[in-house]
């Protein structure tokens, strides 16, 4: 099997690398000239994975004509996973990474006599503001997005989606939010749920304002889950498929988060007592704009956004037994995984 893979060095890409590497012919990694000499260096020990300048932003993707022409007809798998992942980006940064960069790395796939399989990196966030059960059969309920981010990941799967490769067969994974790495290496600050944490440090000199409240109302949904998984969890599970398709489907979709994963109020209620901070939440339906309580002690109405909430998933056996019997279980790594934010992120 030789793969070329977008977004390798990424937080999830490398993980897939490395797992990957001792299982497959050779890992053709599109690298960014201004970072080749960086991951010439990162995975110069796994002498099977060779980064190759080009750019998914641009519509030839290699920088090299050369480059292309001596791959194009030894790739039989792409792993796209390369583009922007910042929920705050701009609509221009997200669109050009994101669909722009998706629709170049199919043309590009459409060159390829040997292909196939593409994998593509998603997210549950293409679910936007749908309320009911979600399944990994469909993408589009009609649901409205309220960032940037999460409306150009949907554009970019339905366009994987509807893009014509012959017989190539398309592998979808719409990913949780990320976390920790085995709670020991490099965490995500930028993402998920970190920014969240990030806000409870700020609260701590409210810490009396607090005590004096006792309750604090918060527009949450009881039945909606933050849909976690450690990064290492979910690189075992990808690599596990991709190296063991589903070869009947032309198209398959799976959720991958973590099992026993808490509702959005377990999780805030949790956090707060973890941080120290002296509060009962109170889910309610009232508008996040109208809360002048989060407003007063200075929780903005965009970090509930931020810890990706979504509604209860059926289907897939995405959600508790993966291939190869991995399994991951919020339960199993929850009391580690926020101590470890506290440790590096926060003083004690």
């Amino acid at each position: 099997m030789e793969i070329l893979i977008t977004g390798g060095t990424g937080y999830l890409g490398k993980y897939i690398v490395k797992d990957l590497s001792t299982q497959v012919d050779f890992i053709y990694l599109l690298i960014q000239k201004k970072y080749l000499k960086r991951a010439q260096k990162d995975f110069l020990s796994l002498g099977n994975v060779i980064p190759v300048a080009g750019d998914i932003k641009s519509p030839q993707i290699f920088d090299s004509r050369e480059d292309e022409n001596k791959l194009r007809n030894k790739i039989d798998v792409i792993i796209h996973g390369a583009g922007c992942s910042e929920y705050n980006a701009d609509y221009f940064t997200c669109f050009f990474k994101n669909v722009v960069g998706t629709q170049n790395v199919l043309q590009f796939a459409k060159n390829l006599p040997q292909l196939k399989f593409i994998h593509y990196i998603s997210t549950l966030a293409v679910n936007g503001d749908y309320k009911g059960k979600l399944t990994e059969e469909e993408l589009n309920h009609g649901q409205k997005f309220n960032n940037h981010f999460a409306k150009s990941k949907f554009d970019a799967e339905l366009i994987l989606r509807e893009f014509d490769l012959g017989l190539v067969k398309k592998r979808i994974y719409r990913l949780g939010a990320l976390v920790g790495d085995d709670f020991e290496g490099e965490l995500p600050k930028s993402r998920g749920p970190y920014p969240f944490f990030e806000k409870l440090v700020n609260l701590r000199p409210k810490k009396f304002l607090l005590e004096t409240l006792k309750y604090l109302p918060m527009p949450i949904e009881k039945k909606s889950i933050i849909p976690l998984i450690p990064v290492r969890d979910a690189s075992k599970i990808i690599s596990t498929y991709i190296l063991n398709p589903q070869k009947r489907d032309k198209v398959k979709c799976f959720h991958v988060y973590s099992e026993d994963c808490p509702t959005l109020g377990e999780f805030i209620q949790e956090a707060f007592e973890k941080f120290g901070l002296p509060v009962n939440i109170v889910p309610t339906q009232n508008p996040i704009s109208s809360n002048p309580i989060m407003e007063k002690i200075g929780l903005p109405k965009e970090f509930i956004t931020n810890l990706f909430p979504i509604r209860p998933t059926q289907g897939g056996k995405a959600k508790t037994v993966f291939p190869g019997g991995h399994k991951s279980a919020y339960n199993k790594y929850k009391i580690e995984f926020i101590d470890s934010v506290k440790r590096k992120f926060f003083s004690p």
